[in-house]
Order: structure tokens, then C-alpha cells, then sequence
């Protein structure tokens, strides 16, 4: 949940639950803004993040609030997504299937948003989207005959990556890409227009649903 106690349903931010990592495991909110980024520094530092108990009740210079963390530069969707369930077969378009299914999440259901959900993509198939957690690449494994060479590890599972959007100000580097940090803690450096979650499809997706 979100807003300033917590209190209020998530219509469409993807970002780590505040109460669950801060100030324990996030010691700094700070972290969460990328220097690169046209405006994330500043739209912080004016307090959006913050309690109003700063200098005469102002946002500015108050303590951070967990509860307001947002995808301001970075985006965490807590789910096991891939490229290939969210573009159109053969168009590199977004799939109408998945965005459907996706944009259920924010409609105020914490649970939906807690748990695995399933979708039917363009072909009839049925996907379930797992959240992320430790051990989910055994998931993966596509032949159970040679699962060494049919599964997909913890460095290649998007966890957090950089904000990308159909508007190029929607980027942190400005068109050129983004970092995507993977499951098992490296990160790379994404061109744009690359792989998933670097690529049109998926700016696509956060410009329609204005995430």
C-alpha cells in the first residue's frame, strides 16, 4: 500500500515496499534516484518522499517516509516477467493480452499484487507470473531432460532496471538505455532499443499505463 500512512490502495507504483527494506535493509532513500535522471534529484529533494516534519511543518527537510517510495528512476515489479509474454507475435508491439492482465494489478487488490497471477496470451497459452523470490529459476527449466542446458538463470531474471518511457524525458540516460540489476546482483549497462525490459514494448507498457 501507499500514501502517507500506508493507507492507500497501489494504483501504479512499482516499487519496492518501503515498510519491508527501510531504514533496515535501505538505510538511504536516496539510492533510489538515479543522478542521471532530468528531474529525480530534484523532485526528492523537494520532499515527496518526506514526512512534513521538517522546518514549519514542510515536506523538504523531513524524515523520509517509507510509505511514498516510488519509481521515480528505477522500476521493481516484484514479478518474473518476460519479454517475449508482453509483445504482439511477430509485431514487437505490446500484447493487448498482457497489458489487460498487467493493468488488473492496480486496481486497488493488494493481494493481486502480493501473489502469482495468470494471463492467456494471443496464442491461447496460460502463463503464470510468479513474484520474485529465491530459487524461482528452477521454474524455468524449459526440458526436464537436460535441464542444465534449459534453464534460465538468476543473472539473466530482471529485478530492478532503470525508468524507460515512450517520452524520452522518461529516461534516466537520456535516450541511450539503462541499468538493469539482475537476481543474482550484477548489473548492466542496456542500449536502447535492446532486450527486455530496455526496449520500445516496454516503455510502451508504462506510457499507456502512465506508470
Amino acid at each position: 500500500r501507499i500514501g502517507d500512512q500506508c493507507d492507500q490502495p497501489n494504483t501504479g507504483v512499482l516499487m519496492v515496499d518501503g515498510l519491508s527494506v527501510y531504514p533496515e535493509y535501505l538505510s538511504e532513500s536516496r539510492v533510489l534516484t538515479c543522478l542521471s535522471s532530468p528531474d529525480a534529484v530534484e523532485r526528492v529533494q523537494s520532499g515527496i518522499w518526506n514526512r512534513p516534519d521538517g522546518p514549519n511543518g514542510s515536506r523538504m527537510n523531513g524524515s523520509t517516509n517509507p510509505c511514498l517510495l516510488s519509481s521515480i528512476s528505477y522500476f521493481y515489479t516484484g514479478f518474473l516477467l518476460e519479454g517475449r509474454w508482453i509483445e504482439e507475435p511477430g509485431t514487437g508491439d505490446v500484447s493487448t493480452m498482457f497489458l489487460d492482465s498487467f493493468s488488473n494489478l492496480f486496481t486497488g487488490n493488494v493481494e493481486l499484487l502480493e501473489n502469482t497471477w495468470t494471463y492467456e496470451d494471443d496464442f491461447g497459452q496460460i502463463h503464470n507470473v510468479m513474484r520474485l523470490k529465491e530459487g524461482i529459476e528452477r521454474f524455468l527449466i524449459t526440458d526436464i531432460n537436460n535441464p542444465s542446458q534449459a534453464n534460465i538463470a538468476q543473472s539473466a531474471i530482471p529485478a530492478m532496471f532503470d525508468r524507460i518511457d515512450m517520452d524520452p524525458m522518461g529516461f534516466n540516460h537520456l535516450p541511450g538505455g539503462g541499468n538493469i540489476l539482475y537476481m543474482d546482483g550484477h548489473v548492466s549497462f542496456e542500449k536502447y532499443p535492446g532486450d527486455f525490459p530496455i526496449n520500445r514494448t516496454w516503455a510502451d507498457v508504462v506510457d499507456r499505463l502512465n506508470l
